[in-house]
């Protein structure tokens, strides 16, 4: 029975599965990652250089030779810094180099990180971190790369990777729900409506977030709105992991980073929805992958 249970346990954590999923997440994570760095470039000299408004996390290392590693640098410079992570995204999006440019992107993250986001809300900044790394050492580039283009002539030519990346994916989206969710069982500001009324006149507010609020509602709405929200997000996490409730609770959490996009104007987790991929059998999403393009998807040995 104990071997039985370890072999369960070896297969969930580290059989060979399909390339496809880990893939499709490389590519429009890379996207997403190019239109976020653009995003930034008209803020690019404000928060990261000497003419900005910067606040380092080290400010004591001025003057000694760490200093152009820890604290922000000249205008010129801060640019060429920045300009030059561009490359790397896209190369990682085409999957050549992966692992070389995803490393190379993650200390970018963490410069920025200790230079200027560490003051604001970040978890999503912590999240795209936790991604690259997981992705660099994941195979995500063994199909729909240049790597296989220029290996074995075919785009859509593949080899197998380890579930692993796909799990650590999975647990830390079920991790980041189940923390949002459950602590809204006994924070003070949860028990009653305040938490759906006070954010919508807020700094994050949406034209939709005001029209609600016009409609002056009774604050029972509020009341009654936060308890079906808390029962929803505390059975979304659960509804991943059990065949028969997951795609209800795929959408449901879909919906509710659209929701939370459109009301609140915080859109920076929308990125998790195509990341809700790694809860599917990447066996299905290969075949369907397949399909789609029309493609024999050829399979490659790991010794060719």
């Amino acid at each position: 029975m104990i071997l039985k249970w370890i072999q369960h346990w070896d297969t969930w954590w580290t059989r060979p599965v399909p390339p496809h999923s880990l893939a499709l997440i490389r590519i429009i994570f890379g996207l997403y990652l190019l239109w976020y760095w653009a995003l930034h470039l008209p803020r690019a000299e404000l928060l990261f250089s000497t003419s900005g408004l910067v606040v380092p996390m080290f400010p004591e290392l001025a003057g000694t030779w760490l200093h152009s590693f820890f604290l922000p640098l000249s205008p010129v410079w801060t640019w060429v810094i920045y300009l030059s992570v561009l490359p790397c995204i896209l190369l990682f999006t085409l999957g050549w180099d992966m692992r070389t440019n995803a490393l190379i992107i993650a200390l970018y993250f963490l410069y920025y990180y200790q230079l200027s986001f560490h003051m604001y809300p970040n978890t999503y900044n912590r999240l795209y971190f936790f991604l690259l790394i997981v992705l660099a050492f994941s195979g995500a580039d063994r199909v729909y790369s240049l790597r296989m283009q220029y290996e074995h002539g075919s785009w859509d030519a593949w080899q197998e990777v380890s579930i692993w990346p796909l799990r650590l994916i999975a647990i830390q989206i079920t991790a980041t729900f189940t923390g949002v969710s459950y602590q809204k069982l006994w924070l003070p500001m949860w028990q009653q409506g305040e938490a759906m009324s006070y954010p919508l006149i807020g700094c994050w507010g949406s034209p939709i977030a005001y029209w609600i609020v016009r409609q002056n509602w009774s604050f029972v709405f509020y009341e009654i709105d936060t308890k079906i929200l808390k029962f929803v997000q505390c059975a979304m996490p659960i509804c991943f992991w059990i065949p028969k409730l997951r795609l209800i609770g795929l959408v449901a959490a879909g919906l509710f980073l659209v929701m939370v996009s459109t009301i609140l104007t915080i859109w920076w987790f929308l990125i998790l929805i195509p990341c809700f991929i790694v809860f599917l059998p990447p066996e299905q999403i290969a075949k369907t992958c397949q399909l789609k393009s029309g493609s024999t998807n050829r399979k490659i040995r790991l010794d060719d």
